[in-house]
């Protein structure tokens, strides 16, 4: 019987030994990630109406959801609470701010920001931050409205506290697991209108990132090539409420005629895009485009 109590200790001060080593690298791992290269692309803003209306399109779609602050600029709020499992997490300050927002960014290194999730440091930002497909003109006109007078991009003050990583975050990052996909460095183009296929997909797939949400998880995304994603555009992935109240499945929009919006017309389509409301409920629920509860600058 003692023999028997001796290797049992001798298994657990083993797994004990082997699970503290583990995190001591975890740890260390972590505390010595190395710089990612920085390549800022060739794109430059511009002041033309056009481009501008385009960028604030996609940045009050795509990026507000997460970066709107309490003072109505574009200054960051709690991006991951804690009940998540990953820690305490917020999004940037992405306002004019030289030093506490994106003020010192020239125009190419807030591109490749956005293409490669690599902030001008060389910091990976995450694969929220990740748009490995985002065309030449999208880039133009996210920068272009970020550099306008718009008051979404004014200076402001904001500064959030540093990230607390949960330990299973931090082990996910220094295993190689959270790694960025590789992206183009140079120039990337957008389907013509006039495809409508390969333009449509291009909207929900990169532009305005639905996938990302209408897939099953965004574990299994796949960012450089979304229709491989696990259940495509298939809806029931968990995304967290506004308030971080609650988990609010995401819906099913294949043409599926029983689950999905097979069943919608164009203009029901449309209604729901554009005002947020769907026609077999009263309202679709943040962060669905027309459903936003900040508006598009003027």
């Amino acid at each position: 019987m003692k023999k028997a109590f001796r290797i049992l200790a001798y298994i657990f001060g083993f797994l004990l030994l082997l699970v503290l080593g583990l995190a001591g690298y975890v740890q260390w791992k972590f505390n010595h990630l190395p710089a990612q290269k920085v390549t800022p692309l060739a794109i430059h803003a511009v002041t033309d109406s056009a481009t501008i209306i385009h960028g604030a399109r996609i940045v009050t779609t795509l990026c507000a959801g997460c970066h709107i602050g309490n003072d109505g600029t574009l200054s960051g709020q709690i991006f991951l609470d804690p009940k998540e499992g990953f820690g305490t997490i917020w999004s940037a300050n992405i306002t004019q701010h030289p030093e506490k927002g994106i003020g010192k960014y020239t125009d190419g290194e807030l591109a490749w920001a956005i293409r490669s999730g690599i902030n001008r440091e060389g910091r990976y930002l995450g694969p929220f931050m990740q748009h490995p497909l985002m065309s030449d003109s999208e880039l133009t006109a996210i920068v272009s409205f970020l550099r306008s007078d718009t008051r979404l991009t004014q200076p402001s003050e904001a500064v959030h506290p540093p990230a607390e990583y949960a330990f299973v975050f931090r082990a996910l990052i220094a295993l190689g697991m959270m790694d960025p996909i590789p992206v183009a460095t140079g120039p990337l183009s957008m389907p013509e209108a006039t495809d409508e296929i390969a333009y449509g997909k291009h909207l929900a797939t990169v532009t305005y990132t639905c996938a990302n949400c209408h897939s099953a998880s965004f574990e299994t995304n796949v960012l450089n090539d979304m229709e491989k994603s696990e259940g495509f555009m298939g809806g029931g992935n968990p995304i967290d409420a506004p308030d971080h109240s609650a988990k609010i499945l995401s819906a099913n929009i294949t043409p599926s005629k029983p689950n999905g919006i097979g069943n919608w017309t164009y203009e029901q389509f449309e209604q729901a895009v554009r005002s947020g409301k769907s026609p077999i409920k009263a309202a679709l629920a943040q962060p669905c485009p027309g459903s936003a509860s900040w508006k598009m600058p003027r």
